[in-house]
């Protein structure tokens, strides 16, 4: 829809989340309109209607088809005047959760099962409310996956997910047999889903108390995550 298609802001749940979007809906962004060439919708938590909350609706027409739609009344840029820039066309900012991009990986090359479990578990389909999925083929390693998002792991947790992943794969007597995760991970949602496997072995080990270290350590262990370590936790690296 524009050269610059989208702009996160990351949000830590750890801070007053309804003070920074907030903050930046009234000082922050406005300036956008003003300095830059760009027209801007809000989106995800500084969304001004329920339209414009998920990029992929705002960015619905692409760049051909921007003119049009900013014909409707829906549809008024927040900031900027109402006609996409000739050659910049348009921007979407907003303040979100950190996104856990995690992927499943299943012992089948059949990529129909990949597929129906994603179905199951995405919330464009009746799953979970902050999960995106779609299935993936690795070709050269013999194994297919099922990918997604985790848009807010404080309702949709790790430990969930895979769960219930791996419930469903039995139903096509499928095994998980590891996962990934893409990116950096905020340490709150390892050491959620770290409490649950642990009290699932009778294990009472304060986790709040551990290292990151000795948390990335263990959901390796029982995630069965590859190429994971303290790097990967977020907070390491602010």
């Amino acid at each position: 829809m524009g050269t610059t298609k989208g702009g996160p802001f990351l949000t830590i749940p750890e801070m007053n989340n309804g003070r920074m979007v907030l903050n930046f809906q009234k000082n922050k962004v406005r300036q956008l309109g003003k300095i830059l060439i760009y027209l801007v919708f809000l989106y995800e938590s500084t969304a001004t209607a329920p339209n414009r909350v998920s990029l992929p609706d705002i960015r619905k027409g692409e760049y051909e088809g921007m003119a049009e739609k900013l014909k409707q009344p829906e549809w008024a840029p927040d900031f900027g005047e109402r006609a996409p820039h000739p050659t910049a066309g348009v921007t979407a900012v907003g303040c979100r959760m950190p996104l856990i991009a995690f992927n499943i990986n299943l012992a089948t090359t059949d990529m129909s099962i990949p597929k129906e479990i994603a179905k199951d578990i995405r919330f464009s389909s009746g799953g979970f409310r902050f999960i995106q999925a779609g299935p993936a083929e690795i070709l050269d390693k013999g194994f297919v996956q099922v990918t997604m998002n985790i848009k807010d792991y404080t309702k949709n947790p790790i430990y969930r997910i895979m769960e219930t992943v791996k419930m469903e794969a039995k139903r096509w007597g499928v095994k998980v047999t590891g996962c990934e995760i893409i990116g950096a991970t905020p340490f709150a949602a390892l050491t959620d889903s770290l409490k649950y496997y642990l009290a699932c072995d009778g294990i009472k080990d304060d986790v709040d108390a551990m290292s990151m270290e000795k948390v990335a350590e263990l959901m390796v262990k029982y995630l069965g995550l590859t190429d994971f370590d303290v790097k990967k936790v977020l907070e390491a690296n602010i």
